[in-house]
């Protein structure tokens, strides 16, 4: 599931939920834990969602040819507030049930993953992209030899991982990158004793694996493993002796681990919940900002949010001394939420550019901060500064 707007997105291969006819694809109201409204109708099993807010759609890749009235085959989009779906038919063909396993949305792309051959009347293996905004199939063509199980975007970075023997021409062991937005094939290819990655996740500068390997760059890994993507090594980390791990979702404080036979070394689970539990406030995502008719819009996300009261949008002159200009109310729940703030007084400024930067509030009083960023009275977009001086 995928939290956004205070709504919690479902998708799977369900027929009802709480008594009522929902087929694959749900939305649960956040603030009262009740089912909205919202019911797409998929005709069949939902392998795997994404959301790209810019364009109000959730997509999504399974087992089905249709959504509602609209012909989808494999792979759909919905709008987020009418749950209609998109009128876009990409026509994924693949070898059997598995043709998206997979999506990712990261900047103005859909990437969609899993075991197919042809899609958009265009010879396409196992990886392709679309343009979120006129849904076309990009010209990118990876050639992926395997299956691609997994995919994870953050910062530059397309990161893939599977049963793949073979990328654009390339050896490849169960896992490859690409750089972003070029898309060109990374050198970076840690090799497992087989190609078994089922799933990988990324979080703070962290990229964790998780499948039915026993190695991993030569180093004992049972079924689980983390890349440190600052030094560019595996690192100590190793919580199983034995595993065939399906799912990853790491939080800042504990990692979730779903499958089979997942044990620590005393017995054996289905879910195991690694780390030390701790009450962060927020996680903070991204942060950015552009100029519309004269006026500053501002959007950030967040992840994660435990105690979180609210946030404080503030500017300055000078980077340094900043004056809250307005405030947000939180979700104060889990999962990914997307925030936005309009500066009506950015041009009644008299410095050449403007820093803004948010500051969370906890309910305990303390208090977090995002990065700064600036705006020009001449910009379209957003330059970051890094650290946040406070």
């Amino acid at each position: 599931g995928i939290a956004n707007y205070n709504k919690l997105f479902l998708g799977g291969s369900f027929y009802t939920i709480a008594g009522e006819s929902r087929r694959g694809l749900a939305s649960i109201d956040i603030s009262n834990n009740t089912l909205t409204n919202w019911n797409p109708q998929v005709s069949g099993q939902v392998r795997a969602i994404a959301i790209s807010p810019a364009t109000n759609t959730l997509f999504a890749g399974g087992d089905f040819y249709q959504i509602g009235s609209q012909q989808a085959e494999g792979l759909g989009g919905v709008d987020l507030s009418t749950g209609i779906a998109r009128n876009w038919n990409p026509q994924v063909m693949g070898f059997g049930m598995d043709n998206i396993l997979s999506l990712a949305v990261h900047n103005n792309k859909l990437y969609a993953a899993g075991e197919f051959y042809y899609v958009s009347g265009e010879n396409r293996e196992s990886l392709v992209s679309f343009n979120v905004n006129t849904l076309a199939l990009d010209s990118w063509n990876p050639q992926v030899q395997g299956t691609v199980k997994s995919i994870a975007a953050y910062n530059n970075t397309l990161f893939i991982g599977g049963n793949i023997y073979q990328v654009g021409g390339q050896s490849s062991q169960g896992l490859a990158s690409f750089s972003l937005p070029s898309h060109s094939l990374n050198s970076w290819s840690p090799t497992t004793d087989n190609t078994g990655v089922n799933t990988i996740a990324v979080d703070d500068n962290k990229l964790y694996i998780g499948g039915y390997f026993q190695t991993i760059n030569g180093q004992s890994r049972r079924g689980a493993a983390r890349y440190d993507l600052i030094s560019n090594a595996i690192d100590a980390w190793s919580p199983l002796t034995a595993a065939y791990v399906q799912s990853i979702y790491p939080t800042p404080n504990l990692v979730y681990l779903g499958g089979q036979n997942l044990s620590t070394g005393s017995d054996y689970r289905s879910l195991v919940a690694y780390g030390t539990p701790l009450l962060l406030p927020v996680r903070w995502l991204s942060f950015n900002g552009i100029i519309v008719d004269k006026n500053a819009q501002l959007q950030w996300s967040t992840a994660d949010e435990s105690h979180t009261s609210g946030f404080a949008v503030e500017r300055s002159t000078n980077g340094t001394n900043f004056t809250k200009i307005g405030t947000v109310s939180a979700y104060n729940s889990r999962g990914t939420h997307y925030y936005n703030y309009t500066d009506a007084g950015f041009n009644k400024m008299v410095a050449s550019k403007i820093y803004y930067r948010i500051t969370q509030f906890d309910i305990d009083g303390k208090q977090s901060y995002s990065k700064i960023i600036s705006l020009g009275k001449t910009s379209e977009s957003n330059a970051g500064i890094s650290p946040n001086p406070v």
